[in-house]
């Protein structure tokens, strides 16, 4: 494997974890600015490519447009990635599953405005973004471990630690989402008790 091959494919994974985060979180901002249904209807944005904007079908369309590049970028490192003979048995499974699942989240992403809502898209949809992003940052990890260059998790201990908080963090957010997508944040006022 060529050294400087996998250095280029690290960092576009490194661009591709990033831009997934930030996807994750212009998600948070359209569901925080209630804009979810700004763009009723899908794959377009009020019937055309470009709206008239006001700020909640911004939010809306420019996930969505994010998300179409995302998944085109994904297409491409996909592709960068199984063109190497000696990557596909590291690599294959790992790639497969995270285009498959960016295929589900543009399924789920139409779904959750087909279905005006629902909570339970609205939340498989969050936290198949979050198994996408968990997904390609494995894929990060392993072409550092193949660049040889030296990495924290080494120690047995560190592992599972992290693996814990990524199972917590993953459950957190699914909590959180069901809050959210019931809007039902208010419901218990008051902290450590509810409502007294």
């Amino acid at each position: 494997m060529s050294a400087s091959y996998i250095k280029k494919l690290f960092v576009a994974q490194a661009v591709m974890c990033g831009l997934l985060f930030f996807l994750i979180i212009l998600g948070a901002g359209v569901r925080k600015a209630d804009a979810g249904l700004s763009c009723p209807d899908w794959p377009l944005c009020l019937g055309q490519l470009i709206p008239p904007f006001n700020t909640q079908v911004f939010l809306e369309w420019f996930h969505r447009k994010i998300a179409m590049w995302v998944g085109v970028y994904a297409l491409v490192m996909a592709y960068f990635i199984l063109r190497r003979p000696d990557f596909r048995p590291r690599y294959s499974s790992w790639v497969l599953m995270s285009f498959g699942l960016f295929l589900i989240q543009a399924f789920l992403g139409k779904e959750t405005v087909a279905q005006l809502l629902k909570a339970e898209i609205v939340t498989a949809h969050l936290l198949g973004g979050y198994l996408v992003h968990f997904i390609n940052l494995g894929i990060f990890i392993k072409l550092k471990k193949a660049g040889n260059s030296s990495l924290v998790l080494e120690n047995l201990g560190l592992k599972l630690g992290f693996t814990v908080l990524l199972i917590l963090s993953f459950a957190q957010s699914f909590l959180g989402g069901l809050v959210s997508s019931h809007y039902a944040g208010m419901a218990c006022m008051g902290f450590p008790t509810c409502n007294g």
